[in-house]
């Protein structure tokens, strides 16, 4: 099955186009990874698959499903781990990945022990099980962006999008996602889409169906 179909998808900022005609067909448990320079749309393109921009015009389907907010469930997003501003503020890791379940929490908001158990299942299926309790701010790097991939994961998608992961961070936190994917391929049946410059980092250590490069507002094939 299809995990995510994209369709002649055009996205322009005012008159300024960034996507032209792009085509992206995603299979389910398929691992994809998209290369391109700085500027050349690949946050545009995250944008659009998780309903944060509307195309000019196109069509994207989730698992044969428009665009919606059902559909859009199934789509967990790990941003650029610069981009998050959570690492200095004082959160322990239970109760970040906890608040990933906050639609659940009923009109008070409040996490019940139903919320937390589910959390510490997830943490110990992610090995972070001993973790629960430390303040996000006191992990390394690797582990940080452990925590913040196993927030992705707690409403269950069945696709999981990284921007940049591999960004700014040192080798030991490299080494620590390779080994996040490859626990996600033994343990979760996700479909993968990885957003990167770093090709050949990703080539010589991660498992990955294919390659390709946005350039020009369309994607092309890499062989590698």
């Amino acid at each position: 099955m299809k995990a995510i179909e994209i369709k002649n998808a055009n996205f322009a900022y005012d008159r300024d186009p960034v996507l032209r005609d792009l085509n992206l067909t995603l299979m389910n448990k398929e691992k994809i990874t998209i290369i391109g320079g700085n500027g050349v749309g690949k946050t545009t393109l995250i944008k659009v698959i998780i309903g944060e921009l509307k195309l000019k015009s196109g069509q994207i389907k989730i698992f044969e499903e428009d665009l919606n907010i059902n559909s859009l469930k199934k789509i967990g997003y790990v941003p650029q781990s610069q981009k998050e501003n959570l690492y200095t503020f004082p959160i322990s890791v239970k109760e970040l990945v906890t608040l990933q379940l906050y639609e659940s929490m009923g009109m008070i908001k409040i996490p019940r022990k139903i919320h937390y158990d589910k959390t510490m299942e997830l943490l110990k299926k992610m090995n972070l099980e001993k973790y629960a309790d430390y303040p996000l701010r006191d992990l390394s790097g690797g582990l940080r962006q452990r925590v913040v991939i196993t927030r992705a994961l707690m409403n269950n998608p069945e696709i999981l999008i990284f921007d940049e992961p591999t960004s700014g961070v040192d080798e030991n936190s490299k080494r620590q996602f390779a080994k996040t994917i490859e626990d996600l391929n033994t343990n979760f049946d996700v479909s993968i889409i990885l957003i990167t410059h770093e090709l050949d980092w990703v080539k010589n250590n991660l498992q990955m169906d294919r390659f390709y490069e946005l350039k020009k507002g369309g994607l092309e094939l890499v062989t590698v």
